[in-house]
Order: structure tokens, then sequence, then C-alpha cells
């Protein structure tokens, strides 16, 4: 249909492929990160913040990429926003700002199968939707229960990069998503980042975005599937399997071409 109605060749349903090789079919930007920020001498991780949090590892020379989902991201606090009748989201974070972390309630959060579980994983709706969501006490304070939820996000998060950060050299973040605009998640993966580097003797990383690299914040996925879809078209793979879970590289995606 897309083809058809613009007359452009177009690359769809990327995911089969690489699924049809066992892997999960995400997360297949990390091909694209690692040809973006690709580092000689030092670590670069891509930190992606939707609904979902991802990561995606390049270590120096990109001689390896790790990616997966660290958990959520801005999905649990959207969740409860509609769930309680106060609107689709929290506009940058402001009603979690005025709140309060619970920290027992983040314990026991933190001990979910999923933050255990070996990479590579992937996560999505399934896990930290509505149903989710629906599950965090009701006779919290709104704010409190908004904060909470993002400590989740952040330190879900802060724990995978601490645990992928070499004890020796350079590590810089990169950020992208939508989720950068939410300054009180912002915050707290700052604050929960530098407290846990402190712990580990380490360094905390310097923290950058993809703006740096030419690529808004909101745009990297769409920079990444036109990538993807570029290399599809030239006959080159798309996916990293250590990333999904693949038994090899795919070529992704589908061609359509607009009838003529």
């Amino acid at each position: 249909m897309i083809a058809n109605r613009t007359g452009v060749v177009t690359v769809s349903d990327f995911r089969t492929a690489d699924m049809a090789l066992g892997g999960q079919g995400a997360p297949l930007v990390p091909l694209f990160d690692s040809h973006l920020l690709a580092h000689p001498n030092m670590t670069r991780i891509a930190v992606n913040l939707g609904g979902i949090a991802n990561i995606t590892v390049i270590s120096p020379g990109a001689l390896t990429v790790r990616a997966w989902d660290t958990g959520p991201a801005n999905c649990v606090s959207d969740a409860l926003c509609r769930l309680r009748g106060r609107g689709e989201f929290d506009p940058d974070g402001v009603g979690a700002s005025s709140g309060r972390v619970d920290d027992e309630l983040l314990d026991r959060l933190l001990e979910m199968e999923y933050f255990a579980r070996s990479h590579p994983k992937s996560t999505g709706l399934e896990d930290f939707g509505e149903s989710f969501a629906g599950t965090l006490p009701l006779d919290m304070r709104f704010e409190d229960v908004l904060r909470t939820a993002l400590a989740l996000s952040a330190q879900s998060l802060v724990d995978a990069i601490i645990q992928q950060a070499p004890s020796e050299g350079s590590v810089e973040l990169v950020f992208a998503g939508g989720g950068t605009a939410n300054r009180t998640l912002m915050q707290e993966i700052a604050e929960r980042l530098e407290r846990a580097a402190q712990r580990a003797g380490i360094s905390a990383p310097l923290c950058r975005s993809f703006k740096d690299f030419g690529v808004g914040e909101e745009c990297r996925e769409a920079a990444a599937f036109a990538f993807l879809g570029d290399r599809t078209a030239r006959g080159l793979v798309g996916s990293v399997p250590s990333t999904t879970g693949a038994h090899r590289a795919a070529i992704l995606g589908k061609i359509s071409f607009p009838s003529p």
C-alpha cells in the first residue's frame, strides 16, 4: 500500500528474517548504532529511552556489539497516567518531580525475573504495560507511584550500564528517544549512575546526545531503519546475531515495488 500510494520502493517487515534464523527479531538498531558511534579507543553505550529502555554496547573499534532491552523507560508512568485518569503521559516528568521514591516497593520490583535474565533479551508492553501498572499500590499517592516507576526505569538501566562498563578505559553514554524529554527520569538516571559508579570504584560515564552525532534524539530509530532499508536494497545484512540470538546475520525486510 505504501509503495503504491507513494510511488517509492518500500522496505518493510524487518523482524521476520531474523526470527526465521532463531532470533527474537529485536533489537534491530545496533548495526546503525555501531556504524554511527564506534570509536577506536572508547566504549560507547547507546541508550534509547522510549516506552522501553534499551542499550547498545559498542566496544572500542566495534570489535563486539551487544544490545538488549534493560526494562521500562516511560511505559509504566504512561500507563499509570491513563489508568488513573491523569492524561496520556506525565509531560516533562512534572508530576513525578514532586513525588518520593518508595524504596521498599522499588526493591521488590527490581527482583522481577526479567531483570535477572541474561541477554540477549527483549521486552515490551506485555511485561511493563497497563497490566503491570495495575499491580502497583492504589493507596499510594499518585506522584509517589509515578516517581517510583521512574526510579525502576532508571535503576534497571543503571544496573545494566555498570555491569557493562570496563574497569579501564573511557566510557560514553549517548542518549536518544522521547524519554530524554522527561526531566525527572533523566535526573533519576544521572543521580543513580553517579552513586553506582562510586560504589563500583569507576568514573561515571560522560553523557552525550545522538544530536552530537547529527541525529536528533527522537530520530534515531527513523534514521536506523532508513539505514537498514538501504542495506536491504543493496543485498547487505542488517542484523547483529549477538544482539538478537539468531544463528547468523540476515538480510532484513521485504521489498515492495510500486505498480508501473
